[in-house]
């Protein structure tokens, strides 16, 4: 009598809690964050978590990756930090502005 390995029921479940833990599109934050800057040119770093309306780590992990991109450049000598876009991140927000006017 063969001994048959029963299937890994923790496995798939583990499986499928991180699929649904995992966004499957991407995050539209960037994009809302850099169309704010874009409206208000240089913002205190509070005052886009509050417009956003973004979780601080996320919105904090957001600005980090423009800012690798080289979309942002942020200030961290004032008190809060101020963030705004640089030439680059002008022309990208403006593409993306276009982009979203042309879709409505």
């Amino acid at each position: 009598m063969e001994n048959k390995p029963k299937s890994d029921d923790f496995g798939t479940f583990l499986e499928s809690v991180q699929r649904s833990a995992k966004p499957e599109t991407p995050s539209k934050n960037p994009m809302r964050i850099m169309t704010t800057l874009s409206r208000f040119g240089t913002v205190d770093l509070l005052k886009l978590m509050a417009v956003v309306d973004i979780p601080p780590t996320e919105l904090l992990e957001n600005v980090k990756s423009l800012q690798a991109a080289g979309l942002v450049k942020m200030d961290e000598s004032v008190k809060g930090g101020v963030i705004e876009l640089t030439v680059e991140g002008v022309q990208m927000a403006q593409t993306i502005i276009t982009s979203e006017e042309e879709q409505a």
